[in-house]
């Protein structure tokens, strides 16, 4: 059946805690979702389908133990257009998504939101420093006696390392087989330098490994012995190149491009301020990147200044990153601003932002690859 695919969903809210046992974290509230899947349409001998997803409604908040809950972004219309073609053989060729930002769109970084968001990440970072076998036990910190917390920490290690080292033989065999598969085939991605053929039974072994820290000091002790062959290769060592694939066998080029325009964004701030954006638009095309600002106001102390000549026809700030050759060349325009301020004012602003973010930015886990 070729027909359009309806689904909505009324008011979901997911929650997202900064601790695993705690009322510190993000809530995202949703008023409505609006999936909408149009009939695949033929173009000559491309096949074209699209896919559009509507969001109405949508707030973040910050929950901050003892604290009203603080919006961190609010968003009153948002729509995601994802058009992707394939070829006669169904290959993926092509593919655009765009996202627009209706109406105003709003993110609080005022005294109260970066309050919140510091009390989530100190929340965030005290978590991340208990082992994972003790974190179900937080709570029981809270007690007069720290014996409860103990005991269980430690009887949970006991089952942790119980489970984690399995000292049967058949076990212990299998493992060994697992590490020994999973050695082989990230060897045979190395030297062929290609994954996507080995991409389920690389998933499968890792399942079986079970723990991520020995699946990356596997990755670790492969790559590391093929960057000492690939120094040795360089020093003058034959080191045998990958084998050439078909032109058949070869993986398609897909064309991606992505578009985002926001209508009118609104950046609360410390010390009474408020930062109006418009036409914030930003496009990512294959080899070329595009970020630009329409207009920008600033209200501080209730005096509304507009930062540039109002008939000014050009956007008022604009980022061109262009990638041709290998090499990337960056072009930044700026138009003439005007900008009255007071040395008092820039102190109430600044104070608050460079206090919250080390906080916040020590909080953001780091992605091992």
């Amino acid at each position: 059946m070729n027909r359009p695919i309806h689904v909505q969903l009324k008011n979901p809210c997911v929650v997202w805690p900064c601790d695993s046992h705690s009322d510190v974290g993000f809530e995202i509230t949703v008023s409505g979702i609006m999936v909408k899947t149009e009939p695949t349409l033929e173009a000559g001998a491309e096949l074209m389908k699209v896919i559009v997803i509507t969001f109405s409604g949508v707030a973040v908040c910050a929950n901050a133990a003892k604290e009203q809950p603080q919006k961190i972004v609010e968003i009153d219309h948002l729509s995601m257009r994802m058009t992707s073609v394939y070829s006669s053989a169904g290959i993926l060729c092509r593919k655009n998504v765009a996202i627009v930002f209706d109406g105003v769109s709003s993110l609080f970084f005022d005294e109260d939101a970066l309050r919140s968001l510091t009390r989530c990440a100190v929340s965030h970072g005290i978590m991340k420093e208990v082992p994972e076998y003790c974190r179900p036990f937080y709570k029981l910190r809270s007690l007069s006696s720290r014996w409860s917390h103990a005991k269980s920490c430690v009887f949970a290690f006991i089952r942790d390392r119980r489970g984690r080292y399995n000292f049967n033989s058949l076990h212990l065999h299998f493992y060994a087989e697992a590490r020994t598969s999973y050695l082989a085939l990230l060897d045979y991605c190395h030297r062929t330098r290609d994954i996507a053929e080995r991409r389920e039974q690389l998933a499968d072994i890792e399942g079986d490994i079970r723990y991520r820290d020995v699946v990356l000091f596997l990755r670790r002790k492969v790559q590391e012995r093929y960057s000492t062959t690939v120094l040795a290769g360089s020093t003058g060592a034959g080191v045998t190149p990958p084998p050439t694939l078909p032109s058949d066998a070869r993986e398609f080029v897909v064309v991606l491009s992505l578009h985002v325009d926001a209508k009118i964004t609104c950046v609360w701030l410390p010390a009474e301020t408020t930062v109006w954006l418009r036409d914030v638009a930003f496009v990512k095309r294959h080899g070329e990147s595009n970020f630009s600002v329409g207009n920008v106001t600033l209200v501080a102390g209730g005096k509304s200044q507009l930062l540039r000549a109002p008939d000014s026809g050009e956007p008022f700030f604009s980022l061109q990153q262009t990638e041709s050759n290998g090499m990337t060349f960056v072009r930044t325009t700026l138009e003439a601003l005007r900008f009255i301020t007071t040395s008092n004012w820039m102190l109430q602003l600044v104070q608050p932002i460079m206090v919250a973010m080390p906080r916040v930015l020590r909080a953001i886990p780091e992605t091992n690859c």
